[in-house]
């Protein structure tokens, strides 16, 4: 059996830059996803925007739909391999590679067990942003809970990747003087 030639200095340094820019894309997919969501769902009540600001509250808002739809995924993905249904997993992993640094963003995140407790909050917030063409109107109360569970669940990502998303930077800049 023939030994790989070990790898260059260069080499390391490559592979540890695509590791670093893919880690950081995933860390800031979530944290962005949840950032303008957050952002679009305070103007969602709103009545007198502007047209510049409606348009940016819906693509905000379509942010965030993404988020809850690869969090919803990424519950239903484990149902359906636990179950080993073949046919449903297929089609969540076509869903999953349409934004593979999202869903490896939530699932790195959050555990299994997270996800499966806040999937009611996210089904809901998911459930509003499917009506985005027809407002529903909600209470101050409803609307005030939606901000509050993604607000913590912002938190939550800021926790757990400021570290990684700090070293992966530096790994970056490090690699090239600039990003």
């Amino acid at each position: 059996m023939v030994k790989p030639a070990p790898l260059s200095k260069s080499e390391i340094s490559a592979s540890s830059l695509i590791s670093a820019l893919a880690e950081n894309e995933r860390i800031r997919s979530v944290r962005d996803s949840l950032s303008e969501g957050i952002s679009g769902l305070r103007l969602y009540p709103e009545t007198s925007l502007s047209s510049e600001v409606k348009s940016e509250s819906k693509r905000c808002l379509k942010i965030l739909h993404d988020f809850c739809h690869n969090f919803l995924v990424s519950v239903d993905f484990e149902k359906a391999s636990s179950m080993n249904n073949r046919e449903v997993m297929s089609k969540f992993e076509e869903e999953i590679l349409s934004d593979l640094a999202l869903y490896s963003g939530i699932v790195s995140t959050f555990s299994s067990d997270e996800r499966k407790a806040r999937y009611k909050d996210i089904e809901q917030i998911h459930e509003l942003l499917r009506s985005t063409a027809e407002p529903k109107k909600l209470t101050k109360q409803e609307f005030e809970k939606y901000v509050d569970i993604l607000e913590n669940l912002y938190k939550i990502v800021e926790s757990r990747t400021t570290r990684e998303q700090e070293v992966t930077e530096r790994i970056i800049l490090g690699n090239n003087g600039t990003i």
